[in-house]
């Protein structure tokens, strides 16, 4: 009996040894899984659909440069490869905008979906495909022959998310790769939320009140094209509208994005140079693929979209580009007259009763039963009450119209982009960019800087400013037209030898149309002006110095009133020392950062909560571009009626007791989560970059969430700074940054070899893989990787050579 203890734990010990052996191979098999599913990137496939041989060479950060005969070979051999590193998202994406991803994830996206399918965005990108010139849908059905090629031969051996979600990719299709530029164009074109925004505000306060929450763009702030630039010589005609002096303030959420681009008389080459940040979601992988296409009618290197064709964004050694996003009013909500409104099939358009265009199916849904709708279009678009949850209970129906609905020529533009060489092929090629609408920078060989708008842009009827919902009844509300291309601001060779945009301004109140109200703030173009003043002998290390400030005019605008407060304690002396003492550059290091962008968070509130109340001060807040010049300017009158606490009656605030309110919960709030001691306290401890995998990222499942997601690293910069960043908003994490520079890019044109970039992460997606997250030490400490022009400069950083053969 003594002995049994003992031989209890000899069998406890051999389960012991036996689940550690399960959990090994378990482990050992997932691995397994995992890494059958890399790329091959280095011998010789035979793959079928090719007409000559081609050669893909991959440089030490993944970058592949792809060699071929002609444009048929180089675009499917391009899809081969964007399928090699990214298919799942690419995958993922394409049933995003198409509204069937409850196919593979479940329930849980079937009102993602139902909201995709209301917008149409696939019979929009069918109607696209069919205005293409027969040139260019050559190009989609190489580049897609090459993603089918890919996903033939991998059958079986897809990356591990197919597996975990039991699905597989279907055959991809030219419309696939246009869905996929349209849920872009409808990502950057979010203005018809804003509308929403200022209807409910209106609501609460009365339209006084709301005109001052969003001001105009402040008059002297930076603009695309400044007056020196001479005005706009290139307009047939002037048709000025009264309401161009009543512009707001605004913001498009997750997207911003700087460029600029000085010629070759301020450089140090004679060449000129030009950079681009892209600021977009912090997704995992990065929206950004960089490649080199070289052959047939192609010779470029930049950043491409994975699932669309060609390069988005680079240089040909003769031309460089880079974009931001141009913030122009393209979306209206029009209020509709329905027959009925619970079972409409009229609506009233001009004092006649019109049809309704009724569509109706049902969405196949991963374990659960399929979802029927209905969705109702008038003449004006889609009806949006049931998949806006803002409009859940408005008793109006709202239909959406966005210039995106009519037929565009995107990829005839790409194309014709990648292969300008020079600022009249460059201008010509753009006149077929029908959206997304961008900013473009552009600098060539020859020595010319430039900037061109894009994108069809509407021109409302007289008195219309765009910003609420309408009566869609009257017929006196509808578009005249779009701005003609000819028309669009543009502008070559400024006195001042730079162009910069920011997302700002573009052009002055002078300009005969209206192009929006909702602009960036000018914080950044400001700051990268101050930069580049007086400067000559510039170099790409100049550039990408730049690229890495983290210093806040916003802040400088508003830190005084946070000086001006005494402390209270101990605890608040110390932490009103680190404001006193800071740089304000936003660094992650910096404790002062993180003072006062507490402070600031807990000031807003405080300042316009009251009013608003809980809903809309938390909405008004995601607008960082609006309210940040609003507080600017607003802490120049410390008596406003703003910061008189409307809570409190009989007693009226000011701005200093507001301040010291703010102060006491910043140090609180920064106590609790940072710890009692204010010098270890640091603004990227509070701000970290979230790099999150779709879906898994945010399944809920935190092992997967583990694994899945990238790192958590310290973000420096915020939303005002040109290493931008910007907050979830979100009350557990509030400043956690879910957005910033997807990747970074300088050209040097006097030796395009010598140009370099950097992304969020890797170049492959797959777990486990060398290439998933090699990039993020380098996006984060602020380095760059070569962004190779040349074939002896490729060859000389050669990693790895996939030769890929026509079959035999």
């Amino acid at each position: 009996m003594a002995k049994r203890p003992g031989r209890l734990r000899r069998i406890l010990a051999r389960l012991a040894v036996a689940a550690a052996v399960l959990a090994v191979a378990g482990l050992a098999a997932f691995y397994w899984q995992v890494r059958r599913s890399w790329p091959w990137v280095e011998g010789r496939l035979e793959v079928p659909g090719l007409q000559a041989r081609v050669e893909v060479i991959r440089d030490g950060a993944g970058v592949p440069h792809i060699y071929a005969a002609n444009d048929h070979d180089l675009l499917f051999a391009q899809g081969y490869v964007h399928a090699q590193d990214r298919l799942w998202s690419m995958d993922f994406d394409r049933r995003l905008a198409s509204g069937t991803l409850s196919e593979v994830i479940g329930a849980q996206t079937a009102r993602l979906d139902l909201y995709l399918r209301t917008l149409g965005s696939r019979h929009l990108a069918e109607g696209d495909l069919r205005v293409l010139a027969p040139e260019t849908r050559a190009l989609l059905a190489a580049y897609c022959e090459g993603i089918n090629a890919f996903i033939a031969d991998r059958r079986g051996r897809y990356p591990i998310e197919y597996t975990l979600f039991r699905s597989s990719p279907a055959p991809w299709t030219p419309v696939d790769v246009l869905v996929r530029a349209k849920l872009m164009a409808w990502l950057l074109s979010q203005n018809q939320q804003f509308e929403l925004s200022r209807a409910r505000m209106i609501a609460r306060l009365g339209p006084a009140k709301v005109q001052e929450l969003l001001p105009p763009y402040r008059d002297g702030a930076a603009l695309v094209i400044p007056p020196e630039a001479g005005g706009y010589p290139w307009l047939r005609k002037a048709e000025l509208h009264d309401d161009l002096g009543a512009l707001f303030g605004g913001t498009t959420f997750n997207w911003g994005s700087n460029a600029w681009s000085v010629s070759g008389a301020r450089t140090a080459t004679g060449k000129p140079l030009l950079a681009n940040d892209t600021h977009l979601e912090m997704a995992m992988p990065s929206v950004w693929y960089h490649n080199g296409l070289h052959g047939g009618s192609f010779d470029i290197v930049g950043a491409s979209l994975p699932g669309v064709p060609l390069v988005i964004l680079g240089t040909n050694g003769r031309i460089a580009w880079g974009v931001t996003d141009m913030l122009p009013d393209v979306q209206d909500f029009y209020i509709e007259k329905l027959d009925d409104p619970k079972h409409p099939r009229r609506y009233m358009s001009r004092g006649a009763w019109r049809d309704l265009a009724v569509e109706t199916g049902t969405i196949r849904v991963r374990g659960s039963a399929p979802v029927p709708y209905e969705i109702y279009r008038t003449e004006h678009g889609p009806i949006m009450n049931g998949v806006i949850g803002r409009l859940k209970g408005y008793p109006e129906k709202l239909a959406l119209r966005w210039s995106e609905t009519e037929p565009s020529h995107l990829l005839d533009a790409i194309a014709r982009v990648d292969r300008a060489v020079d600022w009249g092929s460059f201008h010509a090629a753009l006149s077929s960019w029908d959206g997304p609408h961008m900013n473009f920078v552009y600098a060539d060989a020859q020595g010319n800087v430039g900037y061109q708008a894009s994108g069809r842009v509407p021109v409302r009827a007289a008195g219309d400013q765009g910003l609420l919902p309408m009566p869609g009844w009257t017929g006196e509300h509808e578009w005249q037209r779009f701005i003609p291309f000819e028309e669009l601001p543009r502008m070559l060779n400024p006195k001042s030898g730079a162009v910069i945009s920011a997302n700002n301004k573009i052009v002055g109140d002078d300009y005969p149309y209206h192009l929006a109200y909702e602009w960036s703030d000018p914080y950044r173009a400001m700051r990268i002006a101050d930069l580049l003043a007086g400067r000559d002998h510039l170099t790409a290390g100049d550039f990408a110095t730049m690229q890495l400030d983290t210093y806040s005019l916003q802040a400088q605008a508003v830190v005084p009133v946070l000086l001006a407060v005494a402390p209270g304690n101990d605890l608040e002396r110390r932490a009103h020392d680190l404001v006193a003492r800071w740089d304000l550059r936003n660094d992650a290091r910096s404790p002062g950062a993180a003072v006062y962008q507490v402070f600031y968070r807990f000031f807003l509130r405080d300042t316009v909560g009251d009013e608003l109340g809980k809903e809309l001060a938390t909405e008004y807040q995601v607008y960082e571009w609006i309210h940040g010049p609003f507080v600017a300017e607003l802490v120049k009158r410390p008596r406003d009626p703003w910061f008189d606490d409307v809570t409190t009656p009989g007693v009226v605030e000011t701005e200093p007791e507001i301040a010291r309110r703010s102060f006491r919960e910043a140090v609180a709030w920064l106590a609790e989560h940072c710890g009692g001691d204010p010098a270890a306290w640091s603004w990227g401890a509070i701000h970290p970059s979230l790099f999150s995998h779709r879906p898994l990222g945010r399944s809920g499942i935190a092992p997967l969430e583990r694994l899945f997601n990238g790192p958590v690293v310290p973000a420096p910069g915020d939303r005002y700074t040109i290493n931008a960043a910007w907050f979830a908003n979100d009350e557990s994490r509030p400043f956690a940054a879910n957005g910033g520079a997807g990747q970074r890019l300088i050209v040097d044109l006097a030796d395009p070899d010598n140009s370099r970039f950097v992304q969020n992460s890797g170049q492959v997606e797959q777990l486990f893989h060398p290439h998933r997250l090699d990039l993020v030490p380098a996006w984060q400490s602020g380095e760059y990787r070569p962004l190779l022009f040349t074939r002896k400069a490729v060859a000389a950083h050669r990693a790895a050579t996939l030769i890929l053969d026509p079959h035999r």
